[in-house]
């Protein structure tokens, strides 16, 4: 149960309105030529601390994919020696660190809305997210979903998607769709202005006597048209006595 029903709010009255994205920053890797695999590291963990469970998960896939490499996106470990090899660790710059890998994996603690996951797919990148949080909701079917802290499911996963390039493709083909029609800046905007328009046409404000000092305070639809009565048919300049 989510918190929305502990709290005892009415399902028919709450709407969702995610935040927004400005997509300009992003429009260049996103509508990139994906016919070749992109350069640089294969793998791109972003959105969080790293978690142990990504070594092992790194060493099984490298098992079967010796070339692959991992570039952690973000602050690095806290033992440099812990750090195993074909990995590359750097701090976020922007939408490059997403153009640098055919996956994007998202971090094992998610708190609140994924950002890093929404900047992924307005990048085109097929993702490999943990289940938990609003991953599902977010994603919408566009990725792949793992148990948590899942070191077999999360290289299962990464080496389904490294192995099909065509597949890889069309999610991140589904994740920029997804992304450019709920995460932008403008639909933020856009939902925002409905509930407000939606609050104030259920909930009118009447002033049963307004304020002059405060601008439009009377309604124009509240004031009572003038009667105009057959004398004063005609104004006095048409010759009327």
């Amino acid at each position: 149960m989510c918190i929305r029903d502990r709290c005892g709010a009415e399902r028919s009255r709450l709407r969702t309105v995610y935040p927004g994205t400005d997509a300009g920053p992003y429009e260049a890797v996103g509508e990139a030529d994906e016919s070749a695999p992109p350069a640089g590291p294969a793998l791109v963990w972003a959105g969080g601390p790293v978690e142990p469970h990504l070594w092992e998960a790194l060493a099984l896939v490298r098992a079967t994919e010796p070339g692959v490499r991992l570039r952690v996106v973000g602050a690095p470990p806290d033992t440099a020696g812990a750090v195993p090899e074909g990995v590359d660790v750097r701090p976020a710059r922007g939408p490059e660190d997403y153009a640098a890998g055919a996956v994007v994996l998202l971090s094992g603690a998610v708190d609140g809305f994924p950002a890093a996951l929404t900047e992924a797919m307005f990048c085109g990148r097929a993702t490999v997210s943990p289940d938990v949080g609003a991953v599902r909701e977010v994603i919408g079917g566009t990725g792949l979903v793992v148990p948590p802290r899942d070191p077999t499911a999360l290289a299962d996963a990464c080496l389904a998607l490294l192995g099909d390039p065509a597949r890889r493709a069309r999610l991140g083909a589904a994740a920029r769709a997804r992304a450019l029609e709920l995460f932008t800046v403008d639909q933020n905007v856009s939902a925002f202005g409905a509930l407000y328009l939606e609050v104030l046409s259920r909930a009118p404000v009447h002033h049963t006597t307004p304020d002059p000092a405060v601008p439009f305070s009377h309604a124009a639809e509240g004031t009572t048209p003038l009667s105009v009565s057959p004398r004063s048919a005609s104004p006095t300049w048409a010759g009327r006595p």
